[in-house]
């Protein structure tokens, strides 16, 4: 009760109200309901981007699909005969039944006579760039191609999502069976994984077994990145983008593939070099389960969960699409500098509300700044940068992650 005490008379002074809601003059005017502030709204972080094999489409670029039956009319209509189109088809499935709530899907035709390459399959991932609601990437066709082609693929991948905010969920690459000894040797060969873009990426091993009536398939093994995508949107939706998507059953799993001791789940949870890959295990009365929510980033103190590193993902994509919505054309001035700060500290407040900082009050669990002499000089101010810098407690309190955003007003509007 304290807490929600502090938290409505914090927001209350942030939005310069009394607690009657009347507005309070501030160097910004009066806010209120005769000058309302421009809303933050929270990016979702739902959306999955599938680069894959499918039968068919009508369409030469990605195509949002919100429901399993809408990708099925768009992607599979009646071919299902061949294995990798019933393979595809099975993923999807699978990313639907464990929570997936949105879709972006790209079309990859298979070369008739020749081996899938880096070169057949990167135009595709460049289109996503333009694609802003993605939040998580799968690449289901790497499969399809040698390792050589698909590091190549990955790589970029990595790159895109460090330069998007998005999050790569990989499967190591395998030719049938993968034992605990070939993805140890996986992760050390595999360079592209050594990247200072890793933290947006995680590896988890282990097949997934399966089964499905409807496409007459009794016993499978497929890779577990679109059914772990599902379970990403899954926890986000019901619990936030902060909590962790580990210990969460697994929905339509019957087994996994390879059973691992403790020792050989240490090793792949937190191995010297910092490469993480996330096992799964079987849990009496409950069932397959990811044991495991680090990125490929296991060494780095801030960014070593997948919870963190998407917290500040969602918070980035958020304040940046605010900043360019709303103050683009806006004086740079002192009137606009308590707008943003305002808002995107109402916006903080209730993520703390939420559970996402740590911390006994607001102010030991965030902070903003912005402004003349805080984090703009004279010059900024001339040259039409707005500069906001947001500290957030994510793991521990008084252990602060810093975002720095920057704005270049439009010509004109100091």
């Amino acid at each position: 009760m304290a807490k929600l005490l502090i938290s409505f008379l914090y927001v209350l002074l942030l939005c310069g109200c009394t607690e009657d809601g009347k507005a309070l003059a501030t160097p910004g005017g009066y806010l209120g309901h005769n000058n309302p502030s421009p809303s933050l709204v929270e990016d979702k972080m739902l959306t999955t981007a599938f680069i894959d094999v499918y039968p068919q489409s009508e369409f030469n670029f990605p195509i949002k699909v919100t429901s399993l039956s809408d990708f099925e009319q768009i992607f599979i209509g009646n071919s299902t005969s061949r294995d990798e189109h019933r393979l595809a088809h099975l993923q999807m499935k699978m990313f639907f039944k464990n929570g997936g709530r949105a879709a972006v899907v790209r079309r990859v035709e298979l070369p008739l006579d020749r081996e899938l390459k880096a070169e057949d399959v990167l135009p595709y991932l460049n289109e996503l760039k333009n694609m802003e609601e993605v939040a998580t990437l799968v690449l289901p066709v790497l499969s399809h191609m040698t390792e050589l082609e698909a590091s190549k693929v990955r790589a970029e991948a990595l790159q895109y999502a460090k330069e998007k905010n998005v999050f790569f969920i990989i499967d190591p690459k395998h030719s049938g069976q993968l034992s605990f000894e070939d993805v140890i040797l996986w992760r050390d060969e595999a360079q592209d994984l050594i990247s200072e873009a890793r933290s947006y990426a995680a590896a988890y091993f282990g097949r997934l077994l399966v089964h499905d009536d409807e496409l007459g398939i009794q016993d499978m093994y497929i890779d577990p990145s679109a059914t772990m995508a599902g379970v990403y949107s899954r926890v986000t939706e019901d619990e936030g983008v902060h909590v962790s998507p580990a210990n969460i059953q697994l929905i339509g799993v019957d087994d996994v593939e390879v059973y691992l001791s403790s020792e050989q789940m240490g090793e792949l949870n937190a191995p010297i070099n910092g490469l993480s890959i996330c096992p799964f295990r079987k849990i009496p009365n409950v069932g397959i389960v990811a044991w495991g929510t680090r990125t490929l980033d296991g060494n780095n103190s801030s960014f070593r969960y997948i919870q963190n590193r998407r917290s500040i993902s969602m918070l980035d994509r958020s304040i940046n699409s605010y900043l360019e919505r709303y103050f683009l054309f806006s004086p740079n001035d002192a009137n606009t500098w308590f707008t943003i700060k305002s808002v995107i500290s109402s916006f903080l407040m209730n993520l703390f509300d939420r559970g996402m900082f740590v911390g006994a009050s607001p102010d030991e669990a965030f902070n903003v700044k912005v402004g003349l002499g805080e984090t703009m000089t004279e010059e900024d101010i001339l040259n039409g940068y707005i500069k906001v810098q947001i500290a957030v407690a994510l793991g521990y309190p008084g252990e602060y992650e810093l975002l720095n955003f920057e704005l270049k007003l439009a010509t004109g509007s100091n």
